[in-house]
């Protein structure tokens, strides 16, 4: 049964390593692993021990599957950590500290749980899209632009870009100002972009 169960659990990438005093080796598997689940439901046993070859230690450093596979959790338990929604949110809290506290800011776009700020910042969770108005009062943002990007985060870029090509893209207050002073500059004259134009538009913000 020993020999059957350890060629079975060789197969499966998501094996974890560990040292065990006794010299013995336990395989855990990553806990959404279907396949353990059904396997630990028939034999009735917790884990699987398997005596690694020591070719397979030295290779395995005694800790490198661990850390990669906390690497992975991690990204699985934070998956929207790098989205602007996450980045912005961190930033308006942080220039909002010496007015308002972090629960008040909960409190104002009407969370009932005072940490799902923290939860938004860290990138555990998308922000609902019903919630981007009052959100968007309590950092004192524009909500055209934090419903850009919560769009993004919710259904993808790709998914984004193609809602707003049928619906419009949402215009800030201040990207609305530019487009003003567009019309006006040009005599609503409907101007094309030109290279000239865009060049000197990105030399503005230095692009």
């Amino acid at each position: 049964m020993r020999h059957s169960l350890t060629r079975l659990a060789s197969f499966h990438r998501e094996w974890r390593v560990q040292p065990s005093p006794t010299g013995w080796h336990r395989l855990h598997p990553h806990h959404h692993d279907a396949f353990f689940l059904g396997l630990r439901s028939c034999i009735h046993i917790p884990v699987i021990r398997a005596q690694l070859p020591p070719d397979a230690r030295s290779a395995v450093g005694y800790g490198r599957l661990i850390s990669n596979n906390n690497e992975t959790n991690t990204t699985m338990t934070t998956p929207f950590k790098t989205s602007e929604v996450a980045r912005l949110i961190s930033d308006r809290v942080d220039a909002l500290a010496h007015r308002k506290t972090q629960n008040e800011i909960a409190a104002e776009a009407g969370f009932a749980n005072a940490n799902f700020i923290s939860i938004l910042k860290s990138g555990k969770s998308k922000l609902p899209l019903d919630r981007v108005p009052s959100l968007a009062k309590a950092l004192e943002v524009d909500p055209a632009y934090l419903m850009r990007i919560a769009l993004e985060q919710a259904v993808g870029v790709t998914a984004a870009k193609a809602i707003t090509e049928i619906f419009g893209t949402p215009i800030t207050a201040n990207e609305k100002a530019w487009l003003d002073e567009l019309r006006d500059a040009s005599g609503n004259s409907d101007p094309r972009i030109t290279a000239r134009g865009r060049s000197t538009l990105r030399g503005i913000f230095g692009k």
